[in-house]
């Protein structure tokens, strides 16, 4: 794709560049999103409550899983935060978000065992995680956010 983009530069120019390149990188963004909630439902499936072992089969198909939830929200949802597209994109990866609410670059894994209440505001760099490692122990718990509610920049909601 960086290379279509380099021969519409050095062809048509400055102008026909940025014409084009806004709408690869939303589709470029889109795309990855979507692989995303792809691999998360073919090789996890719904996550449930519970405490697996570390090291154990399903802690490595968590791994891997919250690996592609961190590059996605790392580089990919910044396009699309604090809009209706990131809170579709959080529904599609199985949290449960309400009506009007806001989300502004949050870092969110597992978001199957989220639920997020209408009206909610959670500011920008905000981290909701319903996991821990703790002696030797994956332990995933359900995290409820309830309506109204406001979590403030670079937040931990454990």
């Amino acid at each position: 794709a960086y290379y279509a983009l380099f021969a519409v530069y050095q062809y048509h120019g400055l102008n026909m560049l940025c014409l084009v390149f806004a709408p690869i990188l939303f589709l470029d963004a889109v795309l990855t999103l979507a692989v995303a909630v792809a691999l998360k439902w073919i090789i996890l499936g719904k996550c449930r409550e519970g405490s697996w072992p570390v090291f154990g089969w399903f802690y490595w198909k968590w791994w891997f899983i919250h690996q592609i939830e961190h590059f996605a929200s790392e580089n990919v949802a910044k396009f699309v935060a604090d809009t209706v597209l990131f809170n579709w994109y959080l529904c599609l990866m199985g949290a449960r978000v309400g009506e009007g609410t806001r989300l502004n670059m949050v870092k969110i894994s597992n978001a199957d065992l989220v639920t997020i209440g209408s009206n909610v505001c959670v500011e920008r760099e905000a981290t909701i995680c319903p996991s821990r490692l703790r002696m030797g122990q994956l332990h995933l718990q359900r995290i409820s956010i309830c309506t109204g509610a406001h979590v403030g920049h670079r937040a931990h909601v454990p």
